[in-house]
């Protein structure tokens, strides 16, 4: 499976996530680094922490907007921003072609 973006609502801003699967684990990566995962159990996502991913040759997420000129949205991973995620990633694994 190739990897995709979804987009959610954070303190009034829509911000872009991307999703990279892998077997059934999918990283969440944010300006360039991992802040999380959600892996495939039954029919449900359930979130995995970053420290419990592992990241290959991405970083972690680290918040750098002092140091950026992007206009990063600070992301806090509330739950719900994880429900947001975990909804937007299901949404676009249900339209996926099949095969």
């Amino acid at each position: 499976m190739e990897p995709f973006n979804i987009k959610i609502r954070v303190t009034e801003k829509v911000i872009t996530l991307t999703i990279l699967p892998k077997d059934n684990q999918y990283k969440i990566i944010y300006f360039g680094g991992i802040i999380g995962g959600l892996k495939q159990e039954n029919n449900n996502l359930i979130f995995i922490k970053p420290e419990n991913i592992v990241p290959g040759s991405l970083p972690l997420y680290n918040y750098k907007q002092a140091d950026s000129t992007a206009s990063e949205t600070q992301l806090r991973l509330t739950n719900e921003v994880l429900q947001d995620i975990k909804i937007e990633v299901q949404k676009t694994l249900k339209n996926l072609p099949v095969g």
